[in-house]
């Protein structure tokens, strides 16, 4: 991913200093694809604060690995997140209920939406 300078070295020190917060990547080569940003609430659910993936590796499923990695690791069964229109589609395809909060940026423009996803539960010799 490209350096984008002291604001994506902010976001790195937020994370260093705050135990709630959790920064992941997949790599290949040296070279990161994708992050994800995550606040731990506790009680199984996390906020994703970022999550980005190379323009050039999109639409491979690593957005969706790095959801479901951190729901795996950290034991996450319900996620929320603000999110933009432009955004919306790839968290439809993960399984997020969109909808609109109704708040516009007033510099911007944009809408901001807000994302929930929570796991279905399995139960014992259900068939999928």
């Amino acid at each position: 991913m490209a350096d984008g300078g002291d604001g994506n070295q902010k976001t790195i020190e937020q994370y260093e200093t705050n135990q709630t917060r959790h920064l992941y990547k997949i790599e290949k080569d040296n070279w990161i694809l994708g992050a994800i940003g995550v606040e731990d609430l506790g009680n199984g659910e996390a906020r994703i604060l970022h999550i980005a993936v190379e323009h050039q590796w999109r639409r491979r499923g690593i957005g969706s690995k790095l959801i479901k990695g951190v729901a795996s690791l950290l034991g996450i069964v319900r996620f929320e997140a603000e999110i933009s229109w432009d955004s919306a589609y790839f968290f439809r395809a993960c399984g997020f209920k969109v909808w609109s909060l109704g708040n516009v940026d007033e510099e911007s423009e944009t809408e901001t939406l807000k994302t929930t996803w929570e796991e279905i539960p399995v139960q014992k010799n259900e068939v999928l």
